[in-house]
C-alpha cells in the first residue's frame, strides 16, 4: 500500500532580501519594446481596457477585451502571446454605454465579460468555449451610478460558488455590489446567477474607475484612479490604507498575490503615467498597508498617454511559487512576466487558510475544511501529473515519489502541501 511518509503544512518563506526577486519578461507586445508590435486592437484610442486569464478547455488563454476594432474579445496564447482570433460575439452583446468593458474567469473556465452602464442595464455575458456565442448571465437595471469599468470574478460556476464584484465610479461614496449564484429552478443540480446583487458596503473614495480584489478570507482591497489602496474587512470595516509616498494615486487595479509564514502579504497594482505603465509589487509587513514598500516592478509597456489609467491585471501563482503576471496598459500594450524568488519552496506553502486540511487514506488524497474546486498534483519540476475538479478526493494509484498537491476553492489557492508517496 502506498502511504504518505511526510505531509508538511505548507508555508511561504520570503526570500531573505528583495534583491533575490527576479522578474522575467516572457513576452511583451508594446509601444515600449517596438511600436510595430503594438496590436491594432490595443490602439491608442483608450478603448482596450479589460483582461481575463484562465484555462478554457485544455488551453490556457488570455482574453483582451477591446472596443478599438468593434467590440471584440481577442484570444491570446498565454504562453507566447500569439493572437489566435476572436470570440464569437453572437447577437446578444448589444447593451450598455460601453458594450464590453472588463472580464474575468471562473476556476472552471467560464469567461465572464461585463458591459459598462451610466446608468442602464448592467450585463455580464458568459462564454464556456472559444467557438459558441455567449449567454447573458447577469442583467440588472442600474438606476444610479456607473458600473462595469472594472469587475472581479471569483469561484466556480458549475458548483454555484462563482461571484462577480463591481464598484461604481463615483467621487465621495461608492457602493460595492456582489452577484452570487442560486440553484437553477429549471435544472436540478445546476446554478445561475442571482440577478439581484448584494450590496456589501459603501466605500469612501476620492477617485474614479473603482476596482476591488478579494483576499481568500473575504477581506477586500480597493483602489481607484487618484486614490490610495484601502483594506476593508469582509464586513466593510476599514483596516488601513497605503501612503502616497509609496503608492501612486495615479493607477488602479490592485491584485492580491499571497501571504508568507512571517505574516507578510504581497499585492500588486498598476502604476500609470509617462515612463510608468507597469505593475508595482508591494510587500506588506504583518499585512499592513501603511507600512507597504515597493520591492520590484515589471517592465514599462510604453509612454503613450493613458488618461484614465485603465488597464488589466492578472495574478497566477504557480505550484513552485513563481508568480505569473499578465498586464494590459491601455494605449501601450500587453505583456506576460514571471516573478521568481518572491517566495521560496523551502518547505511548501499555505497561502492563508489554516482550516483546510489534507489527509490520505486508501490511496486517496482527501481535503477537509473547504469545498475544493480543484485538486492538482505536480511533480517537483512543476509539471501537473494528475488533477480533479469539484471533488474533495484525488486517487493516487500508480504514483510514486515526491509531489506537491495544490488545493483551490472558489478560484483561490487555499492550501499547497508537499508529500512523498511510496
Amino acid at each position: 500500500m502506498k502511504k504518505i511518509t511526510s505531509l508538511m503544512v505548507a508555508i511561504f518563506l520570503i526570500a531573505s532580501v528583495s534583491a533575490a526577486v527576479i522578474i522575467e519578461t516572457n513576452w511583451q507586445l508594446s509601444a515600449a519594446t517596438n511600436p510595430s508590435t503594438l496590436p491594432a486592437w490595443v490602439g491608442t484610442g483608450n478603448l482596450c481596457r479589460g483582461l481575463a486569464f484562465g484555462k478554457m478547455g485544455a488551453n490556457e488563454r488570455v482574453f483582451a477585451i477591446s472596443r478599438q476594432d468593434g467590440n471584440l474579445i481577442h484570444i491570446l496564447n498565454a504562453s507566447t502571446g500569439a493572437d489566435l482570433g476572436t470570440m464569437n460575439m453572437g447577437t446578444s452583446v448589444t447593451e450598455g454605454t460601453h458594450v464590453i468593458s472588463d472580464g474575468g474567469m471562473t476556476s472552471d473556465g467560464k469567461l465572464l465579460v461585463s458591459n459598462m452602464v451610466l446608468p442602464g442595464i448592467f450585463r455580464v455575458y458568459l462564454w464556456d468555449n472559444e467557438t459558441n456565442p455567449p449567454i447573458i448571465a447577469i442583467s440588472y437595471a442600474i438606476t444610479n451610478g456607473r458600473y462595469g469599468d472594472k469587475i472581479t470574478v471569483t469561484g466556480n460556476y458549475n458548483t454555484g460558488t462563482a461571484k462577480v464584484y463591481a464598484a461604481n465610479y463615483n467621487v465621495g461614496t461608492s457602493k460595492l455590489l456582489c452577484w452570487s449564484m442560486i440553484p437553477d429552478p429549471s435544472n436540478a443540480g445546476k446554478f445561475i446567477f442571482n440577478q439581484t446583487p448584494t450590496q456589501l458596503f459603501d466605500v469612501a473614495t476620492t477617485g474614479t474607475f473603482s476596482q476591488v480584489d478579494v483576499r481568500p478570507d473575504g477581506d477586500i482591497f480597493y483602489k481607484t484612479c487618484n486614490s490610495q489602496i484601502i483594506h476593508y474587512t469582509a464586513a466593510g470595516l476599514p483596516v488601513d490604507t497605503t501612503i502616497a509616498t509609496v503608492v501612486a494615486n495615479y493607477g488602479i487595479t490592485v491584485r492580491y498575490i499571497g501571504k508568507d509564514a512571517l505574516n507578510n502579504e504581497y499585492l500588486c497594482y498598476f502604476r500609470a503615467g509617462a515612463t510608468k505603465e507597469k505593475l508595482n509589487i508591494l510587500k506588506l509587513p504583518n499585512g499592513s498597508l501603511k507600512n507597504a514598500t515597493v520591492i520590484d516592478s515589471t517592465a514599462t509597456l510604453g509612454k503613450n498617454a493613458n488618461g484614465n489609467s485603465t488597464c488589466g491585471v492578472i495574478v497566477n501563482v504557480l505550484p513552485n511559487n513563481d508568480v505569473e503576471l499578465y498586464v494590459l496598459s491601455t494605449n501601450n500594450g500587453i505583456g506576460k512576466y514571471t516573478v521568481k524568488g518572491l517566495f521560496t519552496t523551502t518547505g511548501t506553502n499555505d497561502l492563508s487558510n489554516s482550516n483546510v486540511k489534507v489527509g490520505y487514506s486508501k490511496r486517496n488524497i482527501s481535503v477537509v475544511g473547504t469545498q475544493a474546486s480543484s485538486i492538482e498534483l505536480f511533480n517537483t519540476l512543476g509539471q501537473k501529473v494528475k488533477s480533479i475538479v469539484n471533488s474533495n478526493e484525488l486517487n493516487t494509484d500508480n504514483l510514486k515519489g515526491v509531489y506537491i498537491v495544490q488545493i483551490k476553492s472558489e478560484g483561490k489557492i487555499v492550501k499547497t502541501s508537499k508529500l512523498s508517496i511510496r
